[in-house]
């Protein structure tokens, strides 16, 4: 089998449209006038209408509200314009994102499960009756879409959903139970993973459904009481027996893993852009505590320490647009999508975004751990993104299973500084230094452990993070060399770049110097010992 295709060499193979691509948050110019006209009425639409300590504390979305998101077409974003919708590029709609995400974390989850993993398999595999049918009423939202995979003993592992859909004659007969489901209290349309065994000659395959939630045998759950994001819908679905055609079957049957991997792609980074979003809030919260408290006579800005924090806060923002409109960029390039890029998408997204929240607390001091400062809202609604749309711990696992998948000699090969512009060549050789670094790793963990460094996770762990610092470094210097390019570059923006770069080489620096079985064995005992003290002898005796 070939190699998998290392997400270095396809940014270094075109570095020069790569860094163009970096400079803006839609396909062309005519998307971008309909980003910023959505951009400036989401903006209104936020000021008038949402309220987010009233959100928080009724724990629900006043209706009123995404009626009112509704008419400013936000449903039907992702939706292509022949049935109504905006069509946005999911670069465009990644920055549409980003705002609601500054303002409001329930509302832009509501609306964002609706763009990404509630209409993407509807979009991506529906046949044209399908989309004929659902799309036109889902662009305008009189329709709201859901995506219904997690159950009781399957989250991320989706392989081990048990929710099955029985053929019997000319239809399918759907039943289990799917739980914590997204939008889940009014959406009208969901898209559902079920084991279909012996559909199509497999006997454990998946197969995807959209139910209409209106039909005989579908039942909701309570909504749950949740830590944050509290005006988002969040219950159980339940299918007893419930009849649907075979018209219901959405892409190829028992194909259901393979077009979940897109369907993921489009729900994470839309997802990780709303993160973006929050941490922008959290920075700008920040930014007025700090230049306006006053301790020892002066603003609290002036001490280094903060100014430590806030650095590193505006730097790690700019890496995170940079990758963001780098990666989605490459989505438009073919049918292979960005399924390594979206992984360190949601990874750095997630935690970056959660560290900034905890620092708004920090800075804001006692203030900050009382709600109605509202920075305390910023933490509790970023928790859950490390958590749904995959465990991080997971995608950890998948991105460093890739990783030992590509050509390490392919990789070692690679270099970035011969394209990059001299007041950044330092930089882009450090850069070339720690990819040969990664390459050399990889290549001596496969030679040291075979097969089974597909299970050695505390070094998965390691490789992964290794990975997405890097990947994060490729980004802001493609952006950087875009704006030396484009005469854009000042020496703000080139700190900027140097500052984050330097972090991100020291996080991969370390990870790459880190790999000790010792340590890791040591780690194991440890917790091997607390779990037998638990009641539980771990079968296996390192990890």
């Amino acid at each position: 089998m070939a190699p998998l295709a290392d997400p270095f060499r396809r940014v270094l193979s075109n570095f020069a449209a790569c860094a163009r691509s970096a400079l803006g948050d839609a396909r062309d110019a005519e998307e971008a006038d309909t980003v910023r006209a959505l951009e400036a009425s989401v903006e209104r639409f936020s000021q008038r209408h949402v309220d987010p300590a009233r959100i928080d504390a009724d724990a629900r979305i006043d209706p009123a509200v995404l009626e009112a998101a509704k008419g400013l077409g936000l449903f039907g974003m992702t939706i292509p314009q022949e049935f109504g919708g905006a069509g946005l590029s999911m670069k465009a709609a990644c920055r549409v994102m980003r705002c609601l995400g500054r303002h409001n974390a329930s509302v832009g989850v509501s609306i964002g499960l609706h763009n990404g993993l509630g209409l993407r398999g509807l979009i991506h595999l529906g046949t044209p009756e399908q989309k004929q049918r659902y799309l036109p009423d889902l662009a305008t939202g009189r329709l709201v879409a859901c995506f219904c995979a997690t159950e009781s003993g399957a989250g991320s592992e989706i392989a081990a959903i048990r929710t099955s859909a029985v053929e019997d004659g000319d239809q399918f007969v759907l039943s289990g139970e799917k739980i914590y489901v997204t939008n889940g209290g009014f959406a009208d349309l969901a898209t559902v993973p079920a084991r279909t065994p012996g559909l199509g000659g497999s006997r454990r395959g998946l197969t995807l459904f959209l139910v209409p939630l209106n039909l005989a045998g579908v039942s909701r759950g309570r909504e749950e009481h949740k830590l944050g994001i509290k005006g988002s819908s969040t219950c159980t679905l339940h299918f007893d027996e419930v009849r649907l055609p075979r018209s219901a079957i959405l892409g190829e049957v028992s194909r259901g893993l393979d077009h979940l991997a897109h369907i993921l792609e489009w729900g994470r980074t839309l997802m990780a852009a709303g993160c973006v979003g929050l941490m922008q809030s959290a920075l700008e919260k920040t930014l007025f505590q700090v230049t306006n408290r006053k301790q020892f006579g002066r603003v609290i800005g002036e001490f280094g320490m903060v100014r430590e924090k806030i650095a590193a806060m505006r730097g790690r923002l700019h890496a995170l647009e940079s990758a963001m409109r780098l990666s989605t960029a490459l989505d438009e390039e073919g049918p292979g999508g960005i399924p390594q890029e979206s992984l360190v998408l949601k990874l750095a997204c997630t935690e970056w975004a959660w560290a900034a929240a905890d620092e708004a607390v920090q800075l804001h001091g006692g203030s900050g751990y009382i709600e109605e400062t509202g920075v305390a809202r910023l933490l509790r609604d970023i928790r859950i993104t490390r958590i749904f749309e995959g465990a991080n711990e997971v995608l950890r696992f998948h991105l460093a299973s890739a990783a030992f998948a590509w050509d390490a000699g392919e990789l070692a090969g690679l270099r970035l500084a011969p394209l990059m512009d001299a007041a950044l060549r330092p930089e882009a050789e450090r850069f070339d230094g720690l990819l040969q670094s990664l390459a050399t790793a990889l290549a001596e963990q496969k030679k040291a452990h075979g097969i089974k460094v597909f299970v050695r996770q505390m070094a998965q762990r390691r490789v992964a993070s290794a990975v997405a610092s890097l990947y994060l470094s490729l980004c802001v210097l493609a952006r950087a060399q875009g704006e030396i390019a484009a005469g854009s570059a000042d020496d703000a923006l080139l700190d900027l770049t140097r500052h984050v770069l330097g972090e991100l080489a020291a996080a991969a620096q370390y990870e790459l110097s880190s790999f000790d079985e010792g340590r890791d064995g040591l780690a194991s005992r440890v917790a091997a010992r607390e779990c037998e003290r638990a009641g539980c002898a771990l079968k296996e005796k390192t990890a």
